[in-house]
């Protein structure tokens, strides 16, 4: 019966070992498509600074007061910087736990709690610069209310739409 007992264990601790495990992975998979997800609507951001520019400059072209419109174009890009940043450190933190162990067959308990502490600290900063992306959409709306109340023409770009994945 002290057999029995020793491979019940024995299968307790590579069940437990497993579920660690597949726990992890679960966790870093998610982590990964959010952080994806938050790195396109930078890219996307940074098309929407350029785009804002050109804006600014077709409203300044046909003389119209741009003095507000700027600011709010000021305080977008600083949002998406600070959201630029914090997804910098995100990623410095994916790095840093795609360097622990990552093959089923050699990782400790001690890894796996090691690169748990690491995707939070990751999944922090990706929350502080989706923070960022809200509040630089909330000042985007404001910017698009003021053009439109300027009643100024806004044409459209003359490049092709940002697709996802292609960076």
């Amino acid at each position: 019966s002290a057999e029995n007992k020793d491979e019940v264990m024995e299968a307790a601790q590579l069940i437990k070992k497993e579920w660690l495990f597949t726990r992890h992975q679960i966790k870093k998979l998610t982590g990964l498509l959010i952080h994806k997800r938050v790195r396109e609507i930078i890219a996307k951001a940074d098309i929407l600074e350029e785009r804002l520019d050109e804006i600014l400059s077709d409203l300044e072209a046909d003389e119209v007061d741009t003095t507000e419109i700027d600011a709010l174009v000021d305080a977008f890009s600083e949002k998406i910087a600070e959201a630029k940043d914090e997804y910098e450190l995100a990623q410095e933190k994916w790095l840093e736990v795609a360097e622990i162990k990552s093959s089923h067959s050699d990782v400790t308990p001690e890894d796996l709690k090691e690169a748990d502490l690491l995707l939070k600290e990751a999944r922090d900063h990706v929350k502080a610069a989706h923070a960022a992306l809200r509040e630089a959409h909330a000042i985007l709306k404001k910017i698009a209310r003021l053009v439109k109340d300027k009643g100024a023409h806004v044409t459209e770009p003359d490049r092709p739409d940002y697709t996802p994945g292609e960076d």
